[in-house]
């Protein structure tokens, strides 16, 4: 799929399940609560010893996203839904578009793993940091974590 698709799938998709939920979620007699987010994009990375990880999900209500180190919450807070929609379209792209190197992480230092989430339909990417990848992981990293340590 093209990526100008991709990118009006995936802000249609969210247009749509927002209208679907909050229409189904407005009856006066029954309140259905989601447990489950209609979009989330897990990011897992290490760095040396240090195990990184960004967690942000979406539902029709909010957008919040979390920052680990080594298991534990760094910062945990709502997040702009605007920038939330093209970090999730970059980082589907590169998901995408990633080469999947079958058992080459065994001697990788810098390893990461990326999962996405719209809906019922998930997409998971794996690699090392490498000279041809690893500085567009690194751009997303940093917008992730800029969209976390910004004012809404």
């Amino acid at each position: 799929m093209p990526s100008k698709y991709r990118r009006i799938f995936i802000k249609e998709f969210l247009i749509c399940s927002t209208i679907v939920f909050s229409l189904h979620c407005s009856g006066t007699h029954t309140q259905v609560k989601e447990t489950n987010p209609i979009t989330k994009i897990d990011i897992q990375y290490s760095l040396g010893n240090n195990h990184y990880r960004f967690l942000a999900l979406a539902d029709s209500n909010r957008v919040s996203a979390k920052n680990f180190l080594d298991g534990k919450i760094l910062k945990e807070t709502d997040i702009d839904s605007s920038k939330y929609s093209r970090l999730l379209e970059k980082t589907t792209d590169f998901v995408i578009n990633l080469k999947q190197e079958p058992n080459g992480l065994g001697q990788c230092h810098s390893s990461y793993k990326i999962e996405i989430q719209t809906g019922k339909n998930s997409h998971t990417g794996h690699g090392c940091r490498n000279p041809s990848d690893g500085t567009h992981f690194s751009k997303i990293i940093r917008e992730a974590e800029f969209l976390l340590y910004s004012k809404k």
